[in-house]
């Protein structure tokens, strides 16, 4: 691995290396890092953004005490790669060094690519892009939905997805909470195809920007924390919104649930940070967890084109979690059916699938067995004048 290395041709050949600046401006403590001509080529690699930043911070850190200092390779973990509250994973950037008086040599950059995929436990996933391909181009999400079309389109995006630097899709999504690796492709690929159901038969690949799950309190936190603040997710999703924007190809977004907060304070974070149109990117939102009005307002400032559709209004995350209904009447509505909420079966969630119609929902739990909760919607749909079917 990496490029060989001779100090003595170093020290006498100083063009052959560049000097690693941040912003142009060479450290002011720590060692000297220059990079051989292929380190800097792959340096390049990282467009200015997230991971750019991560890398030069990595570089900063490491140039203060190299460690260990007669090694040759060193690995760190960009904050949004880690397990979301175990800063101690281990590293995805690597870098081949050598260290001589007062500088480090590096001759090789890259990414340890096995930290991404699918992992066991799930919460070792990584926060990435990953490339994705339907497996089955007769499959395809639509307001015929049972038990027996659910298991084929589980089956029908290709589970070995491929991690990606960049974005080169029409179409993305970014998943919300509890969400591994082995269910978002599928469920991401159904979303996309009922948001953009025009064009459902052409939607053969995607891009999927995973959100990765630790656990539904550890979700839930991050979720609350975005509301305040933001996290490392949201500001490395920014930066995928800006390469989209940088590289002139329009992409249509679907964001669902969590993944909802996190588009729209990426969006927030980009206007504040960095300014500028957005507007090659679009997005439907479904079941998110965000405030339409504050969204719109970052979306609008963003000039990215966005659309709402109706959401379940059994659905808690919403209503409630989004702060969008915090009446009485969404509270008893929805309360009932948290339990559906968090169960495996995706048709009897008022969430996990997209939301087709109050009649299809009935339907899907009449199919399921779950009577109780179909006669709850019953009763909803016979007090709005709803007629099943």
């Amino acid at each position: 691995m990496g490029t060989p290395f001779a100090p003595q041709q170093a020290l006498k050949s100083q063009s052959a290396w560049t000097e690693w600046t941040i912003d142009k401006k060479p450290l002011l403590r720590g060692y000297k890092v220059l990079l051989s001509a292929e380190a800097h080529r792959q340096y390049l690699t990282f467009k200015p953004g997230y991971e750019r930043t991560m890398l030069d911070r990595g570089i900063s850190q490491f140039a203060s005490t190299p460690h260990p200092e007669n090694g040759r390779r060193h690995s760190f973990y960009p904050t949004s790669w880690r397990k979301k509250r175990d800063p101690g994973a281990a590293g995805a950037f690597e870098l081949t060094y050598h260290v001589y008086p007062g500088k480090i040599y590096v001759t090789e950059i890259v990414i340890d690519k096995t930290v991404f995929g699918r992992k066991t436990p799930t919460s070792t996933e990584a926060s990435a892009l990953y490339k994705v391909k339907k497996r089955d181009p007769n499959q395809r999400f639509d307001d015929t939905i049972n038990k027996a079309s659910l298991i084929n389109l589980t089956r029908s995006w290709d589970s070995d997805i491929q991690y990606t630097q960049e974005l080169t899709t029409t179409y993305a999504a970014v998943n919300g909470m509890l969400n591994p690796l082995l269910k978002a492709p599928w469920l991401m690929g159904s979303h996309l195809e009922w948001a953009y159901k025009e064009d459902a038969k052409n939607i053969n690949e995607y891009t999927l920007f995973h959100n990765q799950s630790e656990g539904g309190k550890k979700d839930f936190f991050e979720c609350i924390e975005d509301k305040l603040s933001i996290t490392e997710n949201a500001k490395y999703f920014a930066s995928v919104l800006w390469q989209v924007q940088q590289s002139g190809r329009p992409v249509k977004w679907v964001a669902h649930s969590q993944g909802g907060i996190i588009f729209s304070r990426a969006v927030a974070y980009h206007n504040e940070h960095v300014g500028g149109s957005l507007g090659k990117n679009s997005v439907v939102f479904h079941s998110g967890g965000n405030n339409i009005d504050k969204s719109a307002k970052y979306l609008r400032e963003a000039n990215i084109q966005f659309e709402f559709p109706t959401n379940n209004p059994f659905d808690i995350v919403p209503r409630l979690g989004g702060g969008n209904d915090m009446s009485f009447n969404a509270l008893k509505e929805t309360l009932p059916f948290r339990q559906n909420l968090k169960g495996d079966d995706a048709l009897c969630s008022p969430h996990t699938l997209p939301f087709i119609s109050v009649s299809n929902y009935y339907m899907q739990l009449t199919v399921a067995g779950e009577h109780q909760a179909a006669s709850r919607v019953e009763k909803y749909m016979t007090k709005n004048g709803i007629k099943v079917g």
